[in-house]
């Protein structure tokens, strides 16, 4: 008779599956992640209006862009004349508007931080 092990990983409910919002928010929760997507909220961006918007580099906002379009989160879209790369919500990132608003507005109403613009 094997021994039943103690907890290991994997072998209990993990709280990703025990709770779907920390699902989300492994998903799309990053600092960089939530950053590019409130300012796709706007519309289309070109990549290099990304980086003016965000202050993010360029090989951050690359692998972000690129962990956003794997979750099929963000749509990449390429012109080749001129050569430019652009980047917009799919349906699913278009999905989040509403829960970006409501964070706005729990913020708002909760934490003492000053809004820029919005």
């Amino acid at each position: 008779m094997t021994p039943t092990p103690t907890h290991t990983e994997g072998t209990e409910t993990e709280p990703l599956d025990a709770c779907p919002a920390l699902a989300a928010v492994d998903e799309i929760g990053t600092k960089w992640r939530l950053i590019v997507l409130h300012v796709l909220l706007d519309g289309e961006k070109r990549f290099n209006e990304l980086e003016q918007e965000t202050g993010g580099s360029s090989s951050t906002l690359s692998r972000v862009l690129k962990e956003l379009e794997d979750s099929g989160v963000v749509n990449r879209r390429v012109e080749d004349r001129p050569l430019a790369t652009y980047y917009s919500l799919s349906e699913s990132g278009q999905e989040l508007t509403p829960v970006f608003d409501e964070l706005k507005r729990w913020a708002d109403s909760n934490l003492q931080v000053s809004s820029k613009g919005d």
